[in-house]
């Protein structure tokens, strides 16, 4: 019952993020989760935790965590 704009608008001041935002933070939070966790290839890590494509999934990974998912992995496994 209401507009979109309205309903960004609401979104963001209860999550502090525009819902887009809010959902790659979730997804990237899932894929860490998986990189720790699991042994899935980064393809199938990226496809699990809902991104289009491997290489599109580790541009946003890196932007986010600063380092590639195999880094991330490599460094989760050696703590």
């Amino acid at each position: 019952g209401r507009s979109v704009s309205q309903f960004k608008r609401e979104f963001n001041e209860l999550y502090g993020l525009p819902p887009h935002q809010w959902i790659t933070k979730r997804k990237l939070e899932r894929a860490a989760f998986l990189l720790h966790t699991s042994d899935k290839s980064i393809e199938q890590v990226a496809e699990a935790s809902g991104f289009v494509s491997q290489p599109h999934f580790a541009r946003v990974f890196k932007k986010c965590y600063s380092m590639t998912p195999t880094e991330y992995r490599a460094k989760q496994n050696k703590g």
